[in-house]
């Protein structure tokens, strides 16, 4: 059957039928068909899927994302799109409270202490590999997990749940590979989406660093059912 590449918002079916339609009207643009036949080889050899949310969905043929050392990337378990995420069962544990050093009082906003949390990070599809970073920032400002590029290999192979999915950052809107993540925190686990932060950011002289290995988002908390508790920078377990 017919099977239709995109190239930005036009389609290969698109271009022949136009191109095919200016030669049957004799135009002078019969010269731009050999340029077609370019665009279609080229199509052919690197095709995209556009997806929700301006992403490219992924699939067989897509390239490899740094940071999976796998050629066939594995499809989502749980979630189909960025900016989700869902509670799994809780497998025990001791659900009590996180608390921080922080200072309790009446402050300004520039005064008021991080939350950060301890939590665990896991692949899926090997729950056994993990990474535990003892100080994640919670971020309820920001919808998605984010994890440093060096932790998010050490799980391997991870699900993919779509690549190039724009987020509007501090410095403006930047492009984002999203992985299928499972997380844990205060014996409550779910799967949620998460997106790496690069190595080179964490250098000293990056002209954007980054000092969080990890950073856990308003979706994933949700789904949890966990409470951020600013004043004593904590969070507490909801109903």
């Amino acid at each position: 059957g017919l099977q239709t590449h995109y190239f930005g918002s036009v389609s290969l079916r698109s271009c022949s039928v136009f191109f095919l339609h200016m030669r049957s009207r004799n135009f002078a643009a019969r010269a731009l068909l050999p340029v077609a036949g370019l665009l279609a080889a080229r199509l052919r050899a690197h095709p995209v899927h556009l997806s929700e949310g301006g992403g490219a969905a992924v699939g067989r043929g897509a390239a490899v994302p740094s940071g999976v050392v796998s050629a066939e990337l594995p499809a989502p378990l749980y979630l189909r799109r960025p900016r989700s995420a869902c509670e799994l069962p809780v497998r025990g544990g001791d659900e009590t409270s996180a608390t921080c050093q922080a200072g309790v009082g009446t402050f300004r906003a520039s005064e008021a202490p991080m939350t950060y949390a301890n939590v665990t990070f896991a692949s899926p599809l090997s729950p056994d590999r993990q990474v535990v970073v003892e100080h994640a920032l919670v971020d309820t400002g920001s919808s998605d997990c984010e994890l440093r590029e060096g932790l998010l290999r050490r799980l391997g192979p991870l699900p993919m749940i779509a690549k190039g999915v724009l987020y509007e950052t501090a410095t403006g809107s930047e492009a984002y590979d999203v992985y299928e993540v499972q997380i844990s925190v205060l014996g409550r686990t779910c799967v949620a989406a998460v997106t790496f932060v690069p190595e080179e950011r964490f250098a000293y002289d990056s002209e954007d660093p980054c000092t969080d290995e990890a950073m856990l988002g308003h979706v994933a908390l949700a789904a949890m059912r966990l409470l951020v508790d600013p004043a004593r920078g904590r969070l507490l377990l909801g109903h």
